[in-house]
């Protein structure tokens, strides 16, 4: 009787560990948090699009209780549709950028790329982190119909900047969740977003 009781509790505890929980649904990625610094946006961005991009990296700034990530005050002109040139030269040249391209409707509507280094007493750090923004879509500076906010998406690719990866958790619970809607503004962390960069931050 035993232990057939220790059987059932066992399973039982197995079950229970399975579960997804809300604590654990962020990923992450690489070890400690990465302090991007400077991001040197496309001069073809307007002014409002920089502001909100500035806006969006001082959530998580202000998440993890540091500075990670900043706009700078330079403009670059590297904007290129080129198939091969975001995962070669650009990826490689110890810069942090924004790129304003024609992906292709079978790209993301936002992508991040970046390489990574690995210190044995820093942990990960991001050598090079560019976010992109696919003009194959629509965009606004707000809300729109049959458009995508461009400060949402500047949110959740800065996430990954940072180290974090897709949420298990649905759309509405989690920015790093992987899809994105028209005529959506979220402009805010959720709690699991906060989570999560609070785990990195150590």
């Amino acid at each position: 009787m035993k232990k057939k009781f220790l059987s059932i509790l066992l399973a039982v505890s197995m079950l229970l560990m399975a579960l997804p929980t809300s604590s654990s649904a962020y990923v992450l990625i690489g070890g400690r948090i990465a302090i991007v610094g400077n991001m040197i946006p496309s001069a073809n961005f307007t002014s409002a699009t920089i502001t909100h991009m500035g806006q969006m990296f001082n959530l998580w700034n202000n998440a993890a209780g540091k500075t990670l990530m900043t706009i700078s005050s330079s403009r670059h002109y590297d904007d290129d549709t080129s198939a091969n040139y975001r995962s070669h030269a650009a990826m490689y040249d110890k810069q942090h950028k924004t790129y304003r391209e024609e992906r292709g409707e079978y790209s993301a509507v936002g992508q991040m790329y970046g390489t990574r280094v690995t210190d044995f007493w820093l942990g990960t750090k991001i050598e090079s982190a560019d976010i992109l923004i696919n003009m194959q879509y629509s965009f606004a500076n707000s809300a729109q119909p049959n458009r995508y906010d461009t400060a949402t998406v500047f949110l959740h690719e800065a996430g990954h900047a940072l180290g974090l990866g897709e949420s298990n958790l649905q759309s509405f619970q989690s920015i790093m969740h992987q899809q994105m809607f028209m005529n959506v503004e979220r402009r805010y962390l959720y709690q699991d977003d906060i989570n999560a960069i609070k785990a990195k931050n150590y």
